[in-house]
């Protein structure tokens, strides 16, 4: 920009230098009395401004193979550029900022412990910065216990094994009754028969 002197003084504001570093100078067009000259150059750095990233996890205890959702929030709703959410070192994916947060779904991870981050790679304007670390712990799918075929039959041939020990009821057992009374009847017939006969052998 420029500005007009007044005592030999002038300036102006800026306020959009991009970060990193600048050499400055200041150059003076001349008069009809004085001639133009230039100023050493000085040297300005703009920094990058901090921000606090969070991550939050959707559920830090899920299952095997279930989805959860790790959100990343900045401070600062003008920050822009990406997010990359890690486990440990490896990266689990990335996504774009938009109004300071973004998120995405996973549901690779293995069992066990895992400690995830969400890293900002920063922008024009705004720093990197990593979140502090979230523990999620993945616990195996619950298992349910289930019958096999050869349980069931080991089953049924103890049940029959069992069966035949039992007293049976109903006609074919009143049948079996009756033909062994019959039985014992002919036997204990014959027996008098032959005692009668030896008793009148013997007379």
């Amino acid at each position: 920009g420029t500005c007009t002197l007044s005592g030999g003084t002038c300036n102006i504001s800026v306020s959009n230098l991009a970060v990193g570093s600048h050499s400055l100078t200041a150059e003076y067009g001349g008069s009809s009395t004085y001639g133009s000259s230039s100023s050493s150059a000085s040297s300005y750095t703009v920094t990058a401004l901090s921000n606090t990233n969070t991550l939050t996890v959707s559920n830090v205890t899920p299952t095997y193979g279930s989805s959860i959702v790790l959100t990343s929030t900045l401070n600062s709703s003008q920050a822009t550029g990406t997010i990359t959410f890690k486990n440990g070192a490896t990266s689990l994916g990335t996504c774009t900022l938009s109004g300071g947060t973004c998120n995405i779904s996973v549901s690779n991870l293995a069992e066990g412990s895992h400690s995830l981050t969400a890293e900002y790679a920063g922008d024009s304007t705004y720093a990197s910065s990593a979140s502090s670390a979230v523990s999620v712990t993945v616990s195996p799918v619950p298992t349910t216990s289930t019958t096999s075929p050869a349980q069931l039959t080991t089953t049924s041939v103890d049940v029959q094994k069992k069966s035949d020990v039992l007293p049976r009821t109903g006609p074919q057992s009143d049948v079996a009754l009756f033909a062994i009374a019959f039985l014992l009847y002919g036997v204990l017939l014959r027996r008098y028969r032959n005692l009668i006969m030896t008793h009148d052998a013997s007379l």
